[in-house]
């Protein structure tokens, strides 16, 4: 779909119970966006994937920053490397108040990129945020640790990418804002056996029951230890 489709598409009342949209891979840009972002339709969603279209952070500033926004519940804009300028545009957002779900996967986003969203005013109101296969490593884990906007998360996704070593895994284990988490996906990240015994240990990680890790580096008992808390 190009800019000329997603207009129909924006214009058309065909399709008045319309409430999600998956837009992924398709052709559109900023022009397109611009178009469904002020329309009726775009009013009435609650749940919106722009996944892999050639889209900048002009669009997304223009989305996050339109009325008609109010009502989406669920946001996921991956694999479109926007890098740390999309965190700042859609923190600048006020009209994302309804906003569950982010989903920012593979956007080349480092730790400036998730302090600038951790600022945001809807993010006490996130339940599910989604940062997998970003570049923010350590210093971004820590900024997320260190947010009391994310008292509300139940939900953290931050494996692959840029490491996260047993450093930003305590800081994350040591969180108390962070003890609503009932997920946590730390995949593909050398936590070691220290970052595994301070999530085991943790009195703020009591409410976790899944934990998605990856196993090499880790010692027998260390990983008996994880199986036995969050079987797989």
């Amino acid at each position: 779909m190009d800019d000329e489709g997603l207009k129909a598409l924006a214009g058309t009342t065909k399709l008045p119970g319309l409430r999600a949209i998956s837009l992924g891979h398709n052709d559109f840009t900023d022009s397109g966006l611009g178009e469904l972002a002020s329309s009726d339709l775009m009013g009435r969603l609650t749940s919106l994937k722009l996944d892999r279209n050639p889209i900048t952070v002009r669009g997304v500033a223009q989305l996050a920053e339109s009325p008609q926004v109010a009502a989406l519940e669920r946001l996921q804009i991956a694999c479109t490397m926007l890098r740390d300028p999309v965190g700042q545009a859609l923190a600048a957002s006020s009209q994302l108040r309804a906003l569950r779900r982010l989903s920012l996967e593979s956007n080349n986003l480092g730790s400036a990129g998730v302090r600038a969203l951790l600022e945001a005013p809807w993010m006490p109101g996130l339940q599910v945020l989604e940062l997998q296969l970003n570049r923010f490593g350590d210093e971004g884990a820590e900024a997320l640790a260190a947010s009391p906007a994310l008292t509300g998360c139940r939900d953290l996704s931050v494996w692959g990418g840029t490491d996260i070593s047993s450093t930003g895994t305590v800081a994350l284990a040591s969180s108390p804002h962070l003890s609503g988490l009932q997920r946590l996906q730390l995949s593909c990240h050398p936590i070691g056996d220290k970052g595994a015994r301070a999530i085991l240990d943790s009195p703020y990680l009591a409410n976790l029951q899944h934990l998605d890790y990856t196993d090499d580096g880790l010692g027998e008992e260390m990983l008996a230890a994880l199986r036995s808390r969050f079987p797989r």
